[in-house]
């Protein structure tokens, strides 16, 4: 199955890609969609990516990532943006939500490999 061909993922990023444009050009959006569509989308993007170059770099074309990698994916994301910076950085707080969106995303991406 193609990785960033493939059209989920190119409709998914094309959403993540018009968000961002439209956030840096200070279009005012619902609560929701700036607080929570970029982790919903983060996993599904970021190991599809992985994924992509991984089959490149090792020349395996039919390798998918094992659910055990998409795991790691989600606790060192979420150890990274909800405790990590928190802890850190003056920008960034906690959010349960954006756990439970980290999840989403991964379940969504193994929904779609497997």
């Amino acid at each position: 199955m193609r990785t960033i061909g493939h059209p989920l993922f190119i409709v998914v990023f094309l959403i993540y890609l018009v968000y961002y444009l439209l956030k840096h050009a200070g279009v005012v959006m619902p609560f929701w969609v700036t607080s929570y569509l970029a982790d919903l989308l983060s996993l599904f993007i970021i190991n599809t990516i992985v994924l992509f170059f991984l089959r490149k770099c090792y020349g395996m074309p039919n390798y998918e990532l094992h659910s055990g990698m998409v795991l790691m994916s989600f606790f060192i994301i979420t150890l990274i943006f909800e405790v990590i910076e928190p802890a850190v950085g003056n920008y960034a707080v906690f959010d349960p939500y954006d756990v439970l969106c980290y999840a989403l995303s991964g379940s969504g991406y193994l929904l779609w490999r497997y």
